[in-house]
């Protein structure tokens, strides 16, 4: 295996552990149907002329909505969070994948740059210690956050790098 290539899987795989992403389990995949919602309304933004950005937050915020007057809100709204997380966590990964295979040194750019990117997501946790009122979803949400734009960022840079 090329040096490069070693660089690149740490890389992921040091983003990953960053966000305390795990893809393995089949039951920590995404549901198909919110992924066609989430899917949907990012082609519906891009057909308008509109940022896809509208779109982070479809799944998660209705369901932390109906969970507010729950016994259990903080928890129910990281689980709400962390269910719409997985979904973007994979678009990015798919974009990471796609460019990795269109452009050897955009790649390896991108490589890098998802290093300083995982490093500048340590201020989630922070959202942990609030009052969970105050920030429901706390550094799951963030996280959410967080992962959906760099995901539609690269989504945006994988479209480029195909097209050359």
């Amino acid at each position: 295996m090329r040096a490069v290539t070693k660089k690149y899987l740490l890389a992921i795989a040091l983003l990953c552990a960053g966000l305390g992403l795990s893809f393995g389990s089949v039951a920590n995949q995404p549901g198909v149907e919110n992924q066609q919602r989430i899917h949907n309304c990012i082609e519906g933004a891009r057909q308008a002329g509109l940022y896809p950005g509208r779109c982070v937050g479809l799944i998660a915020d209705p369901c932390i909505n109906s969970a507010k007057d729950k016994d259990d809100a903080a928890g129910k709204a990281k689980e709400c969070a962390a269910g719409e997380l997985r979904i973007w966590a994979a678009r990015l990964d798919k974009s990471l994948a796609a460019i990795k295979r269109a452009d050897a040194d955009v790649s390896l750019t991108v490589g890098r740059a998802q290093k300083a990117w995982s490093s500048a997501n340590e201020l989630c946790p922070v959202f942990d210690r609030l009052d969970p009122r105050a920030a429901l979803g706390a550094a799951e949400y963030c996280r959410l956050q967080a992962t959906a734009a760099r995901a539609l960022l690269l989504e945006g840079l994988e479209l480029s790098v195909s097209e050359r």
